[in-house]
């Protein structure tokens, strides 16, 4: 059975470029991998061209960075409903603000990882 990631990382596109190497690092491991990427709006159509992601799985990082609480509220309740029921066997949180984590909270899976250098294990 394939194995399947998911990498969470919402920034500026040299940001995103820099953590493209996740990608062909998981390849390494398991080339029957399975990766989506959660991103937001600005660097969605360059990940689309990136080869070995299954999915781009677009947020508001704008509303949820800027603005009112409820704002921000709605904009992170979207972002589990374009997830809500996935199944993952591994996170990938590439940002080191632990905030970032509240995005896979909808998530089945069995590991988190994150920069924060906090780890989260649950069963699947």
């Amino acid at each position: 059975m394939a194995r399947s990631a998911l990498i969470v990382k919402l920034a500026a596109i040299g940001d995103v470029v820099m953590a493209l190497p996740m990608v062909s690092a998981l390849q390494a491991r398991d080339p029957s991998v399975r990766i989506d990427w959660m991103c937001g709006r600005v660097v969605a159509p360059l990940l689309r061209l990136v080869e070995g992601l299954t999915e781009v799985v677009v947020v508001d990082e704008k509303s949820m960075l800027v603005g009112s609480s409820a704002r921000k509220g709605m904009a992170v309740a979207r972002a589990w409903l374009a997830v809500a029921g996935r199944q993952y066997d591994t996170v990938y949180v590439a940002h080191s603000d632990i905030r970032y984590q509240f995005l896979t909270w909808a998530l089945r899976t069995g590991h988190t990882r994150s920069l924060s250098g906090t780890r989260r294990n649950r069963g699947i």
